[in-house]
């Protein structure tokens, strides 16, 4: 298990949400890559299958522009890119503050609809995808 994933676990924990945060299986991961990606990239946002709305900001807190784009309430599908993916369906203020207390990954978070895809990249970048 490697120490990035064991740091998200610690994190989840730390939230006191296991009941609220449940890890998913590879075809809904599937499910949401098809939808999104072509082909098989490196990273995802490499291959985007619609073109992403770029956003700039002056600070390093992209993650916290996610709530301007999905209701803290709702839930999401939370996927976070490490040595392995992982996928988890968790609520958004959840998942904002889960970003805010790890190490850096590339991270992407879709509506449970599958109509949203917002995600922050290995340069910082922050993109967002509405179908």
């Amino acid at each position: 298990m490697d120490e990035q994933y064991q740091e998200l676990l610690r994190c989840i924990e730390s939230l006191d949400a296991r009941e609220r945060i449940q890890e998913l299986g590879g075809d809904v991961l599937d499910r949401i890559k098809n939808r999104f990606v072509l082909g098989n990239p490196r990273v995802w946002w490499l291959s985007f299958r619609f073109p992403p709305k770029e956003y700039h900001y002056d600070d390093d807190y992209q993650y916290k522009r996610i709530s301007c784009f999905l209701n803290n309430e709702d839930f999401c599908y939370f996927i976070a890119e490490l040595d392995v993916t992982h996928i988890f369906k968790a609520r958004v203020a959840d998942v904002v503050f889960i970003i805010g207390e790890c190490s850096f990954f590339e991270y992407y978070v879709v509506s449970m609809d599958l109509k949203k895809l917002i995600c922050e990249t290995e340069h910082g970048d922050f993109l967002k995808i509405t179908i």
